[in-house]
C-alpha cells in the first residue's frame, strides 16, 4: 500500500500545481492571453476574442487609415461584422512582448491578405501594437494600434 501511494504522489503533486487552491484552472499568462487575441483573429473566432478583452468600458483601437474606436462594445461591433466577410486571412508574429504585475505591451507584425481586392490578390502588412493589462485576474487587451508597413494598391 505505501508503495502504491508514492507511485501516485508525482500525479497528485502535479494535478495540484496545475489548478489553484479552489480547484480553478491557473489564471491565463500575458502571452496566453495575447496568443488567444491574435488566434481569434486569425480563426475569425469571435467568442474566443470576446474573451480576451474587458466585458464593456474603454477600450482604444487606432486603425492604419487614423479611424479610433474607444469603446470595448465597438471593437466588438466591429469584429464581429469583419469576421463575417469570407476571403481574408491574417497572420501574425509577435516581435517583442513585456509584462510586469499588471501590465504588459507586444509588438507584433501582421500580415493580412485578400485573394483578390479590386481585381488582384492585396496584402497589409502592419506592426500592431498591443496593451494587455490584468484585470480581476485576467490578463485582457485593452488597446490595439496598428500603422502600415507595406500594402498593394
Amino acid at each position: 500500500m505505501k508503495n502504491t501511494f508514492l507511485l501516485f504522489l508525482p500525479f497528485f503533486y502535479l494535478l495540484s500545481s496545475c489548478s489553484s487552491p479552489n480547484n480553478q484552472p491557473a489564471p491565463a499568462t500575458f502571452e496566453t492571453s495575447l496568443s488567444n487575441h491574435l488566434r481569434a483573429v486569425q480563426e475569425k473566432n469571435f467568442e474566443l476574442l470576446k474573451s480576451t478583452v474587458p466585458d464593456s468600458g474603454s477600450f482604444h483601437l487606432i486603425l492604419p487609415n487614423g479611424k479610433m474606436i474607444n469603446r470595448v462594445e465597438e471593437f466588438l461591433d466591429m469584429h464581429h461584422e469583419w469576421f463575417q466577410e469570407s476571403g481574408w486571412s491574417m497572420e501574425s508574429r509577435v516581435l517583442f512582448s513585456e509584462s510586469g504585475a499588471d501590465f504588459g505591451h507586444a509588438i507584433v507584425e501582421s500580415m493580412l491578405r485578400e485573394p483578390e481586392r479590386n481585381g488582384k490578390p492585396y496584402f497589409h502588412k502592419m506592426a500592431i501594437s498591443y496593451v494587455l493589462k490584468l484585470q480581476d485576474g485576467a490578463w485582457k487587451v485593452v488597446a490595439d494600434h496598428a500603422s502600415t508597413i507595406e500594402k498593394s494598391d
